[in-house]
């Protein structure tokens, strides 16, 4: 077979503003390995699963892709797409798998929320992804806490009902389902009367600093650290607010002492419950402490910048995890090494800041091409998909030497598109 062109390659120098319509037919082609007879197949479900299916693209998996938005270079990169039902369940979900192959099906965020779902789709197919009962124990905020506080690590405090004593900006509002800090709030000085037995939320001592993400991966009984990245949140240069996750820039500059406190707690988490495969733990940096805040047991935001940055294939290291003679170990890379990144790598979530109809026009290429620059768009939107405020729209994504440098660049990108392309 000849060789398939890059994404960058078949869409760079597009210049119309027809021209993104004609480029997803173009790269319809992209991923023709994936699609030859006795491939392997693969389902993925998650709120966005455009990183995912690229990944296993690369990796040699056909994938059908179920989300929530069908992004252009999502579906290119899928040999199928079908959206996800707005409300999850066990039987939701299998309504929207009947009449696909009975594939494996890798799953990421929200999903971490809705373990008797994944334990619906177990009864029909493979699940490469932690079992329903390690998610409820990691999702567990008082499991976190003893788990943590068993390896000598920190963990802000937490209460069903908001303390009587909290002051104004120290406690902070968390859904039990949730996910990218989506309606997590600091409470407000009458907030603790008022949400006074609402269901579905807690309470968590707040704890100011540099937010990071540890990535992760276990095979059940190895634990590795694959890099720390630091979390851009409620920024509003990219239409965020509160606490909302908009982006990450990897690796994070944090000493080796944060480092290893990362380390000890996802080992302590992924031995106590049995993780394997890619996970995530979100922490605090205040001093030379870190706080834990949550464990996101599955494939995380900050994956995608860790394949660039290392050039390991992140699909095939999941899959080593559950069934290691699909891939090979060099596909999967050396999990017991530690990765000479190339670069810092940036990627921002821009949000919708108004109302509006989403029309392309070609500001940065689409896709990764080093050859052609440092900087470029993902996850495009349907021409003509309805802007909604506080939505995600698209994500940029960028390269430099330094973490200022490239934190500076993306809120330069993110002024740039906002003008040309979202506003």
């Amino acid at each position: 077979m000849a060789p398939v062109p890059s994404f960058a390659g078949r869409l760079w120098g597009l210049r119309h503003r027809d021209c993104f319509r004609e480029s997803v037919l173009v790269c319809a082609g992209l991923f023709q390995m994936a699609d030859e007879k006795g491939a392997n197949q693969v389902v993925v479900a998650g709120v966005s699963v455009r990183a995912i299916v690229q990944s296993a693209a690369r990796a040699g998996f056909a994938s059908y892709a179920i989300d929530r938005f069908g992004d252009m270079d999502t579906r290119a990169a899928a040999r199928g797409w079908r959206r996800l039902p707005r409300r999850i369940s066990g039987s939701s979900v299998s309504r929207c798998l009947e009449g696909l192959p009975r594939t494996p099906l890798v799953w990421s965020s929200p999903f971490e929320n809705y373990p008797r779902a994944i334990e619906a789709i177990g009864r029909t197919r493979v699940v490469w992804g932690t079992a329903p009962q390690a998610i409820r124990m990691v999702r567990s905020p008082g499991w976190l806490a003893s788990t943590l506080a068993a390896a000598g690590l920190r963990f802000p405090r937490v209460w069903d009902h908001p303390p009587g004593d909290a002051s104004p900006g120290r406690l902070v509002v968390k859904r039990r389902k949730s996910g990218g800090g989506v309606g997590i709030h600091l409470a407000g000085p009458h907030a603790p009367r008022a949400a006074k037995g609402r269901r579905g939320i807690y309470y968590q001592e707040f704890v100011p600093g540099q937010t990071v993400s540890g990535l992760f991966w276990s095979d059940g009984e190895t634990v590795h650290l694959l890099a720390v990245a630091e979390q851009l949140v409620g920024m509003p240069q990219f239409g965020a607010t509160d606490f909302l996750f908009c982006g990450s820039v990897l690796p994070a500059q944090i000493d080796a002492e944060i480092e290893h406190q990362v380390y000890r707690a996802g080992a302590a988490v992924a031995r106590r419950a049995s993780l394997r495969g890619l996970f995530g733990v979100d922490g605090v940096v205040r001093g030379q402490e870190l706080y834990v805040l949550e464990v996101n047991p599955r494939w995380t935001a900050s994956v995608e910048l860790f394949e660039l940055a290392s050039g390991v294939n992140a699909f095939a290291l999941h899959v080593r995890a559950f069934a290691p003679g699909l891939v090979g170990g060099q596909q999967g890379g050396d999990v017991c090494g530690r990765y000479g990144f190339k670069g810092v790598w940036g990627r921002a979530i821009l949000y919708a800041r108004r109302p509006g109809i989403f029309s392309w026009r070609p500001v940065l290429p689409v896709g990764c091409n080093h050859a052609h620059g440092s900087a470029w768009l993902a996850d495009i939107p349907a021409n003509g998909r309805r802007l909604y405020p506080g939505e995600p729209v698209l994500s940029v994504v960028c390269c430099g030497p330094t973490a200022p440098a490239v934190r500076g660049e993306l809120l330069g990108l993110a002024k740039r598109i906002y003008e040309e392309l979202l506003e």
